[in-house]
């Protein structure tokens, strides 16, 4: 079971830690957006699934690094970048040890998570 995504707000370069419960200890995942990407006066983009591999965090987490390549994902890119709220569906999912079992997997529905573009230029100062 998926419990938080922490931060709920993130640009590149910070990492993201999705805490649960029943997670395997050491082991590497994939963490799966499913939802919908909100961004101010565009059209809702809707059904968007966006996939990233996480490593093991502290007990009952993993991180993902979150990039730029990430950040594009979910914002945009260069000039068009613009804040977006993801709205869905966060998965966490293990896969099988060397024993063949099943994946092992967990979901939180509802989530909302923040991606604040970040800047890439400084505006030039006006000339007095």
């Amino acid at each position: 079971m998926v419990h938080r995504l922490d931060p709920s707000r993130a640009s590149a370069g910070d990492r993201v830690v999705v805490t649960g419960e029943g997670f395997p200890e050491g082991r590497s995942a994939t963490v799966t957006f499913r939802g919908d990407l909100l961004r101010p006066g565009v059209r809702r983009q809707a059904d968007v699934r966006i996939v990233a591999p996480a490593t093991p965090a502290e007990r009952g987490a993993v991180a993902v690094a979150f990039d730029r390549a990430m950040e594009r994902r979910f914002a945009g890119g260069g000039a068009a970048a613009v804040h977006t709220t993801f709205v869905g569906d966060v998965e966490v999912t293990f896969q099988p040890g060397k024993d063949g079992a099943m994946p092992l997997s967990g979901v939180a529905h509802g989530v909302r998570f923040d991606v604040l573009p970040s800047v890439t230029e400084m505006p030039l100062a006006a000339e007095s």
